[in-house]
């Protein structure tokens, strides 16, 4: 009886476990894209979302405007600066042309699961995929707060023009998609 408990327990706890090649998994028939992270200290937010556009200044502004909707409700609150944070509204960046820009935002796994992204174009759709592991070792169940991280690619990896469809995929124990389009002229 003990044998076979103990057999079960192992069964149970393999599923548990990811292997090391699981990650994230592109959608049939699009070409991996690489995505250039410009900075990981954006404004605080509610996630998870995904916004993208060709200007700089009009996501910053689209990132700000839904920031100012969730819980932080001043400019001056989600834009002051802290020695570690010198840029959290990304007004010292510089707009580049021929580059489309990319705000994601996503919380951090509360239980200590790994996290691997990839990036992924297929015709007009762009994928930005999070997958989130199984929990590793034990769980405190807090989540601290969520920030904006600025992306970019350039625009000769993308479609010359139309409408670009941005898909944000989590995969693995984090579930979801959320999509939002960018205009590409």
């Amino acid at each position: 009886m003990t044998k076979w408990l103990l057999i079960v327990v192992a069964i149970l706890g393999a599923q548990s476990c990811d292997r090391p090649w699981d990650g994230p998994t592109v959608p049939d028939g699009s070409r991996s894209l690489h995505l250039t992270l410009i900075t990981a200290l954006g404004p605080e937010g509610t996630g998870p979302n995904v916004i993208a556009s060709t200007s700089l200044a009009q996501l910053r502004s689209q990132v700000i405007s839904t920031a100012l909707s969730g819980p932080v409700r001043s400019m001056n609150t989600l834009c002051k600066t802290y020695p570690a944070l010198p840029d959290p509204c990304w007004d010292h960046q510089v707009d580049r042309p021929g580059r489309l820009y990319l705000a994601v935002i996503t919380f951090d796994p509360p239980c200590g699961n790994a996290v691997k992204e990839a990036s992924a174009i297929s015709g007009h759709t762009l994928y930005f995929i999070r997958w989130v592991s199984n929990p590793r070792g034990g769980c405190s169940g807090a989540q601290g707060g969520a920030r904006w991280r600025l992306f970019s690619a350039p625009r000769s990896d993308l479609p010359s023009s139309g409408t670009l469809t941005v898909r944000l995929q989590q995969q693995g124990k984090a579930q979801g998609q959320i999509e939002s389009q960018a205009q590409l002229t």
